[in-house]
């Protein structure tokens, strides 16, 4: 018969065996390719041997007893290596476990088992042993010698390290993390207690080392927090770095509360400390009405709000994802709106993260290739009736030189042909221009202007550059736009006096020449539309499409002098532009 007391301590070394067993087969089974669910598997198979070998003790004596003894070291000794290696992969310092590291940290382990197996020789780890009763069954009894107390020292301060680093980790993790880090914490400490316990003699069980029972009870916490968390995944300091680093907004709410917020967000949200403000009173405006209009958590659940910066207007995405107490998306996402997280209903989710991702640039592109979609259609209408004319007035001077043999005809033959090439040309330019900008540099604005002023026939016209700056843009598109206009001024006054100057947000090209009668200035950057019989009519028309380009605005309105003055603004990054290249 075993008695109560043999039941209940072979039942705990049992269940000390089980659970370790158990987890081991679980991070093996759905975990093999981690690293650190490998350290994990290797601190459990340490207990496993440790547990396992007591409890088969307790069935055995004299020389079997000691075998079993000796078996159980190599547990008692590796546990300490094999939970620090998982340590330090789960806290994101892997780059010092390495097969030399974990080879001289084995040293002292090895020869403790080896000094225990030859002890009958020496008596370094024990000085004497004994046999001593557990009810019905026994165990071995012994006098600590010198090495027992060297492999104590060494085992105390490897998992000393650990727990420092389980305690920093749990001390410094964001709010959603800290059960998890807490659940470490807690196993390490269940563990500690059990052996001090033991060795001091405050145990109920006299004789009995129940260290191992208390790091079962220590494994399964971390079991809990590893697994239920997924956290040897990948690694929460790991994690943490890719949220800090990224370009969207990171919010997470959890109580209607806000727990975290990365520096992306930190820069969108209405108060500086956001952790622990209510997240109603924290959000942006837009965020907290637009959320309160019915943005869903589901992953189609996402608006796109408009958020003023800075005096400057910025549309943002928002999109939200319910998380379950263990930091990960819960299985109803689409029951549940993002006002409830905001404004901490009963019915919301445990926690809530919030994406905000900056997409001006995106609706600014989209505005601009509408717009070219419409000047697309303008330009072939308008494309199509100025090729026409003068293929009409090809048609009707060549049947009329049939007929009459007159070589007149053939010199406005001629003429209509001069004008299609001319149309031809502008249209290229025109379909060359008009692609969207993809990059800029910083251009010298007198350089360019001295560039594109070379490039026409200027007669007698002059040149004026009263600006010294740089402009953030496509050099040779530059060179086009203002082209256009010097050649503009010059064709309605060739002895224009031509002025490129700067303006608060851009720059203005004026003249003193005739102007532009306020009634036709909406209508000179229409494709096709011309005053002069030879024009084609696309030169403005270019230098629109060029402004639009680099997402400018140029507008028309009278010079000081009477004349023509083009402005164009919206020229971002004026006076923070690097160094100016050659326009060249």
């Amino acid at each position: 018969m075993v008695d109560s007391t043999a039941a209940s301590v072979s039942l705990l070394y049992a269940v000390a065996t089980a659970l370790p067993a158990l987890l081991l087969g679980y991070a093996l089974r759905t975990r093999r390719d981690s690293p650190t669910a490998r350290a994990f598997a290797a601190t459990m198979g340490g207990l496993i041997c440790w547990s396992g070998a007591y409890l088969l003790r307790l069935f055995v004596d004299g020389t079997a007893q000691f075998a079993l003894t000796v078996a159980a070291f190599v547990g008692v000794a590796g546990v300490p290596v094999a939970l620090l290696t998982f340590t330090l992969r789960y806290t994101d310092r892997e780059r010092y476990v390495t097969a030399n590291t974990v080879a001289l940290l084995s040293v002292l382990p090895a020869t403790t088992v080896l000094v225990l197996a030859t002890n009958p020789l020496h008596g370094l780890f024990y000085r004497s042993m004994g046999a001593a009763a557990v009810g019905s069954l026994s165990t071995i009894t012994a006098e600590a010698g010198p090495w027992f107390w060297v492999h104590t020292a060494y085992s105390y301060g490897l998992l000393a390290v650990a727990s420092a680093l389980l305690v920093a980790f749990g001390v410094s993790r964001r709010r959603l993390y800290r059960a998890q880090a807490a659940g470490l914490i807690l196993g390490v400490f269940v563990a500690w207690a059990t052996n001090a316990a033991f060795l001091v003699g405050l145990t109920p069980f006299p004789d009995i080392d129940l260290t191992p029972v208390g790091l079962a009870a220590g494994v399964t916490c971390l079991g809990v927090a590893v697994f239920r968390a997924r956290l040897v995944d990948v690694t929460p300091i790991a994690r943490n770095a890719v949220v800090e680093a990224l370009d969207d907004g990171v919010v997470v709410i959890e109580g209607g509360r806000i727990v975290d917020a990365n520096p992306a967000a930190r820069a969108i949200l209405r108060v500086e400390a956001p952790v622990g403000e209510a997240a109603a009173a924290a959000l942006p405006g837009p965020v907290v009405d637009a959320a309160r209009r019915g943005v869903q958590t589901a992953d189609g659940g996402e608006g796109v709000v408009d958020i003023v910066q800075d005096g400057k207007r910025r549309w943002y995405r928002v999109r939200a994802i319910p998380l379950d107490r263990g930091g990960v998306a819960g299985s109803d996402r689409a029951q549940v709106p993002l006002s409830t997280a905001i404004d901490a209903g009963r019915e919301g989710p445990p926690a809530t993260v919030l994406l905000l991702t900056d997409v001006t640039a995106r609706r600014h592109h989209l505005r601009r290739l509408r717009k070219q979609n419409e000047q697309l259609e303008e330009f072939a209408a308008a494309a199509a009736h100025d090729l026409r004319n003068p293929l009409n007035v090809i048609d009707g001077y060549t049947e009329l030189a049939r007929e009459s043999g007159d070589p007149a005809h053939f010199d406005r033959i001629e003429q209509a042909s001069d004008r299609m090439s001319r149309l031809v040309e502008d249209l290229l330019a025109l379909g060359r221009r008009g692609r969207l900008v993809e990059s800029t540099s910083a251009v010298s604005l007198p350089e360019v202007a001295e560039r594109a002023w070379q490039s026409i026939e200027s007669q007698d016209a002059t040149l004026a550059v009263s600006a010294s700056d740089t402009v953030p843009a496509d050099a040779d598109r530059l060179v086009q736009l203002l082209e256009n206009l010097f050649a503009n001024a010059v064709q309605q006054d060739p002895g224009v006096t031509v002025t490129v100057g700067r303006m608060p947000d851009g720059f203005y090209v004026a003249d003193d020449g005739p102007g532009i009668p306020q009634d036709e200035r909406e209508q000179v950057f229409d494709y096709g539309y011309t005053t002069r019989e030879t024009g084609s009519g696309f030169g403005l028309s270019i230098v629109e499409t060029v402004a639009d380009a680099h997402g400018w605005e140029v507008q028309v309105t009278e010079s000081e002098d009477g004349g023509a003055r083009f402005e164009i603004t919206g020229v971002t990054g004026f006076d923070d532009v690097p160094e100016p290249v050659s326009a060249d």
